[in-house]
């Protein structure tokens, strides 16, 4: 390393820009990466995703371990439930109609998918989240949509929030 000589002539050789983190919202991104990571006992997926704007990633838990305590293993299956779900919901999303078992990564690598991006506090700080996953097509049908109240077809619903 070198002596410091300040902020100024710092240079960015090397440096890369990174995208920003997708807000709440939906997205349409790209499947950019999928690598299975060990947490504690369990294998999970992380999926990449990343659009012309914007980076988001998900943790889906497709193996458990080994859980000597009944009540962390019945809470592991129920993640890993929840992440093969995710995992199948993609695979249908890109094409794969009636998964019976997962595919490779290569599969999912490139293809587009959208993701519903929402934000939640957590011990004080808001974390962003994906909810979950849809087909590209659904959000551009609904950009082609008649603007709300503006054709006969269409019904003016309360913007109220569902209380479940």
């Amino acid at each position: 390393m070198s002596e410091w000589e300040g902020l100024e002539g710092l240079s960015f050789d090397g440096v890369e820009l990174r995208k920003p983190v997708a807000g709440a919202g939906k997205h349409i991104m790209t499947i950019k990466n999928m690598v299975i990571e060990t947490k504690g006992v369990d294998k999970q997926m992380v999926v990449e995703m990343e659009n012309d704007a914007n980076v988001c990633k998900d943790w889906l838990v497709v193996h458990c371990g080994n859980y000597s305590d009944p009540e962390a293993k019945d809470k592991a299956i129920k993640r890993k439930n929840r992440g093969l779900s995710r995992l199948m919901r993609i695979q249908q999303i890109l094409g794969d109609e009636t998964p019976d078992k997962a595919k490779g990564i290569d599969f999912f690598v490139g293809k587009k998918v959208g993701v519903n991006i929402y934000e939640q506090e957590y011990m004080g700080k808001q974390q962003t989240k994906i909810g979950s996953f849809f087909h590209p097509d659904d959000i551009a049908s609904q950009k082609s949509a008649p603007a709300k109240g503006s054709g006969s077809t269409t019904v003016d619903m309360p913007d109220d929030e569902i209380p479940f």
